[in-house]
């Protein structure tokens, strides 16, 4: 675009996984084949982005693919993967609230894993997936060191579930490019 100050420059650093409002809103579909469980294991509610050089952005903008440096993971089939198997799509939130509260409860279980273990193994290497919602369930079905919500926790008392988050959450944010919207992202 024409008289950018200086370009945004952003990189996917997972799906979105939708929560319960999605089904509340388009009509309480809450089946396995209702809009959020198709969203979350299709890849399909949006993305978050890492942004990695603040930049301008504004209503009309269009965002241009630069690299792909895992062409093999898309966004629908790390989806497919984690929350693809009909028992993972139906309780993965419920599951990831408990979690949050307790850091112990598993959101994804191992035999919900849709893949092989290589390929966990191999998700779970990959640099630049977020840690929210997809790294620490990787690390926990693979039994590594605890990230995000089931990192260690020295009592009960000191860990505020909401610090956690934003803690994990780090630079991440959700970019929607929607009407009115003209800001500096990142900042």
């Amino acid at each position: 675009r024409a008289g950018v100050e200086q370009p945004l420059r952003l990189q996917v650093s997972s799906p979105r996984c939708p929560c319960m409002k999605v089904d509340k809103r388009l009509g309480k579909t809450y089946t396995k084949d209702g809009v959020r469980a198709v969203c979350a294991s299709a890849g399909l509610a949006g993305f978050f982005a890492r942004v990695l050089q603040n930049g301008d952005l504004q209503d009309g903008d269009q965002l241009r693919l630069t690299a792909r440096p895992h062409p093999s993971w898309t966004l629908g089939r790390v989806s497919q993967l984690l929350y693809g198997h009909p028992t993972a799509v139906m309780n993965y939130a419920h599951r990831a609230m408990t979690a949050m509260k307790d850091g112990v409860t598993e959101t994804i279980f191992r035999s919900e894993w849709m893949g092989t273990e290589a390929e966990l193994n191999e998700l779970a290497a990959i640099p630049e997936l977020a840690v929210p919602e997809w790294k620490e369930y990787l690390h926990k079905l693979l039994e590594l060191s605890g990230i995000g919500r089931y990192r260690p926790r020295t009592s009960e008392r000191s860990v505020n579930p909401i610090a956690l988050v934003a803690v994990a959450l780090g630079a991440l944010v959700l970019v929607r490019v929607a009407a009115g919207l003209a800001r500096r992202a990142g900042s």
